[in-house]
């Protein structure tokens, strides 16, 4: 019997010993600790094997803890309750999964299973419900399949559409900047989509396998709540992470090249850490985050100015920390955040404002945030650097931050050298 068998195995005895009859408690959890006999075996692996939804799979930047939750035992479409659930289980370490598109939409669920893979450890946790039934539980345990092996892309891709050629996105461009004379805000985030056809099926699971081993140091996640549309990425950028009352979020805002050659990183490094404009536009997010903390913080910290490199392009950064309040949540924080100035712009209204009314599609989860919320810790990544799966289609979105002295051919270059660090997952 392989290990996933015993998985299995070992969670159907531990339903089958659980009263559905009693009524004591609305929320049980059986967790498992499970050592497999390979260390080869992979969550993201298993997670492709299976065919129930929804379907999240989450590793944070700075963790190699791998976490996949499948099927659902709650499901809520507003912050403020998705909170109150969590508060009313003080003594149980539940855990939702989902987050907030760009637009402010909430999604998360409660998983009927979750997975942590530590190390070669992994555990695992069934959640049952005061209204579930035990025969829809067994049918959901009955349907967990065998992991299938992760393959490398071997899918390529051609253009179909983009929302901006370069002309039109330059135009948007100008239309910002005169915007941002006019006094009517400071930043604005535009944003692009390209679709590409598939010449063949891609699979999401080995296009992120294939992106952590790719794009290093970032938040990998998958996001499919039916087998239609599946969000995925390999994003730089912490919305934050909370231990407690402790809170740790940064501004990730300007952004020069980096390639292959270490001179030439090495020389847009020093440059972009002395650029004017891309300090004037990390300054910017840095007082936007600050002034939304400083509501419920007990005081703040700034870092240094720093950068982040990675496989393309390389970003200005500032590490913020934060003591918040003891009645501050993750309802309180998300709804304050998100969405930052690095992904919206400043003030907020005004910004959104022309997004909404400019820009000629809706981002839905580019942009948005999704991770991982309980009552003790919490962790939220920006979901940029994405791509939208929807069958035979890929669309893949962009960034780039507007303020005065941005050059509008300058700034398609950004989106177009982001685009292409994202295609690198795919044949040429």
């Amino acid at each position: 019997m392989d290990c996933w068998q015993q998985i299995k195995q070992q969670l159907r005895q531990r339903l089958n010993a659980h009263d559905f009859s009693a009524q004591n408690s609305a929320i049980s959890q059986y967790q498992l600790e499970f050592t497999p006999d390979s260390a080869s075996d992979d969550v993201l692996a298993w997670l492709k094997g299976q065919c129930c939804y929804p379907q999240f799979f989450w590793q944070a930047r700075e963790s190699a803890t791998q976490c996949v939750a499948l099927g659902q035992v709650n499901y809520f479409t507003e912050l403020a309750a998705a909170q109150a659930f969590l508060t009313a289980y003080p003594a149980q370490p539940l855990q939702l999964v989902g987050g907030l598109t760009f637009e402010g939409e909430a999604h998360f669920y409660l998983p009927r299973l979750w997975l942590e893979q530590r190390a070669q450890t992994w555990h695992i946790t069934l959640t049952l419900s005061a209204d579930d039934q035990q025969s829809a539980v067994e049918a959901f345990l009955q349907g967990l399949s065998p992991p299938l092996p992760l393959k490398q892309v071997q899918t390529t891709l051609s253009l179909e559409t983009q929302n901006y050629s370069e002309n039109e996105w330059q135009a948007l461009v100008g239309e910002a900047l005169t915007h941002i004379e006019q006094g009517h805000f400071t930043k604005v985030v535009l944003a692009q989509k390209k679709t590409y056809r598939s010449d063949s099926a891609v699979n999401p699971y080995d296009l992120v396998a294939q992106a952590r081993v790719q794009h290093a140091d970032c938040y990998y996640f998958l996001w499919a709540q039916n087998p239609e549309q599946v969000f995925l990425g390999a994003s730089p950028e912490r919305l934050y992470q909370r231990e407690g009352q402790q809170l740790i979020t940064e501004a990730l805002a300007g952004t020069a090249v980096s390639s292959d050659d270490p001179q030439q990183t090495e020389q847009q490094q020093q440059w972009l850490l002395q650029d004017r404009k891309n300090i004037h536009e990390n300054r910017l997010v840095v007082e936007d985050i600050c002034a939304k903390l400083a509501n419920f913080s007990q005081h703040l910290d700034i870092e240094s100015l720093t950068s982040r490199k990675l496989s393309y392009v390389q970003h200005l950064v500032r590490k913020i920390a934060a003591k918040l309040y003891p009645d501050a949540d993750d309802s309180t924080c998300l709804g304050a955040i998100h969405p930052s100035a690095a992904v919206g712009g400043l003030p907020d209204r005004s910004a959104l404002n022309f997004i909404a009314k400019r820009q000629n599609f809706r981002r839905e989860w580019y942009a948005g945030t999704l991770g991982v919320m309980s009552l003790a810790n919490s962790e939220f990544c920006v979901a940029i650097r994405s791509t939208l799966l929807n069958q035979d289609k890929i669309m893949i979105f962009t960034g780039a931050g507007i303020v005065a002295g941005s050059v509008p051919l300058l700034e398609w270059q950004e989106i177009e050298r982001k685009a292409a660090g994202i295609l690198l997952l795919f044949p040429a």
